[in-house]
C-alpha cells in the first residue's frame, strides 16, 4: 500500500483534553502508536488501563512521561537519557554471566518482568490514580467462588522434584547469606520448581535443566539443543516418560469430566507453554473438546471466544 508519514510530526493543534483508553497499546518508544500518543498536546490528560504494566517495568515508562511530563518533578525522568535511570531504579535483571553474577557491576544481564522497587513507583503513581475494581461498576456480576485443589506430587515425579528442590535451596541459600543477592540467580531458582512441579515431562524438562547444572537459555535455544538437553536429563531420571500423567494433569482431567458431566464448560489457563501441550495432548487423548486459544493475537482473541461459547466443546485451553 501507499507509505504514510508518520502522524505524531504533523498534530499542531493544543486539545483541552486527551483520553486514552488502553494506553499499555502505545508502550513502545519508536512504534507509531506511541510515538502519536507522545505528539498529543492538552491542557488535561487522562490514561485508562487495566494492565497499564502487563509485564515490564518499560511498559509503562513512555505513557507515563506523557501523562505527567518527562523531567518534571512529578515523573522525574527526562525524555533522553531518562529511561536508563528508570530502569537502573525499577527494573528487575537477570545477571547471565558469571562476572555479573560475582560483581554485580560488569557482564551481561537480561531485563525480567517484575518491578524491583514496587513500593516507590507506587508512591510516584498514587497521587495521580484512580482505582477501580470490576465490582465497582458492574454491579450484576455473580459471586467469586474459589476452591484450591492440593495434588500431591507421587512416585517419579516426587523424587525429580526433590532432587530440584535441593538444588534451589543451595542456591537460595548461597544467594540470600550475601550482602547482594543476585535476584537473577533467585528467580531462576523458582522457575526450576515451577516447571518440575508442573510440567516434569519433555515439553517442561528444559525449563528446570539449570538444577542439573545444565544452563540453557530456552528462549534462544534452537530445537536441536533443546533435544540435547532432554535427551540428558532422561538419562539422569530426571524426566517423565512420554505420555505419562502426574497429579496436576490427573486432577484438571478430573474435574473437568464433572464440569461435562453437568452439561457446562470450563476455562482452564496456564501460563507454562510445556503444561499447556501436555494439557492439549491429554484432552485429545480423553476425547473431550475444546477450544485452543495459544498463539492467538490479542485482537482475535474475544471472536475465539465467542466461538467457544456458541459451540459444543467443554474447554477453552488459554495460554
Amino acid at each position: 500500500g501507499r507509505h504514510m508519514a508518520p502522524l505524531g510530526p504533523r498534530i499542531k493543534r493544543l486539545f483541552s483534553c486527551v483520553i486514552l483508553d488502553e494506553v499499555q497499546d502505545a508502550k513502545s518508544k519508536g512504534s507509531l502508536k506511541g510515538e502519536t500518543t507522545r505528539a498529543l498536546k492538552a491542557r488535561g490528560k487522562a490514561v485508562l488501563s487495566g494492565t497499564w504494566l502487563k509485564g515490564y517495568v518499560t511498559d509503562l515508562f513512555w505513557s507515563a512521561g506523557w501523562l505527567l511530563g518527562f523531567g518534571s518533578p512529578l515523573w522525574p525522568f527526562p525524555y533522553n537519557g531518562g529511561s536508563a535511570r528508570f530502569l537502573e531504579q525499577f527494573g528487575t535483571f537477570e545477571f547471565v554471566t558469571k562476572e555479573f553474577a560475582h560483581s554485580l557491576q560488569t557482564g551481561k544481564r537480561k531485563l525480567i518482568p517484575s518491578v524491583s522497587n514496587l513500593g516507590r513507583m507506587w508512591r510516584l503513581l498514587s497521587p495521580f490514580t484512580v482505582r477501580r475494581l470490576k465490582e465497582d461498576f458492574l454491579t450484576d456480576l455473580p459471586p467469586k467462588h474459589v476452591e484450591v485443589h492440593w495434588a500431591r506430587l507421587e512416585g517419579d515425579h516426587a523424587a525429580i522434584y526433590r532432587r530440584v528442590e535441593e538444588a534451589m535451596q543451595d542456591t537460595l541459600k548461597r544467594e540470600l547469606d550475601k550482602a547482594e543477592p543476585n535476584m537473577g540467580a533467585i528467580s531462576m531458582a523458582l522457575w526450576w520448581g515451577r516447571y518440575a512441579a508442573s510440567c516434569p515431562t519433555e515439553q517442561g524438562a528444559a525449563h528446570y535443566a539449570g538444577a542439573f547444572g545444565m544452563r540453557v537459555n530456552v528462549g534462544e535455544a534452537t530445537p536441536d539443543e533443546l533435544k540435547a538437553i532432554v535427551d540428558q536429563m532422561k538419562l539422569l531420571g530426571a524426566v517423565l516418560p512420554q505420555n505419562s500423567q502426574f497429579s496436576k494433569v490427573t486432577k484438571a482431567l478430573a474435574l473437568i469430566r464433572e464440569i461435562q458431566a453437568k452439561g457446562e464448560k470450563a476455562i482452564v489457563f496456564t501460563s507454562l507453554r510445556g503444561l499447556y501441550a501436555v494439557m492439549e495432548r491429554e484432552l485429545k487423548r480423553a476425547g473431550i473438546g475444546y477450544v485452543g486459544m495459544d498463539g492467538v493475537p490479542t485482537q482475535k482473541r474475544n471472536g475465539v471466544a465467542r466461538a467457544f461459547e456458541q459451540s459444543n466443546k467443554t474447554v477453552l485451553l488459554a495460554g
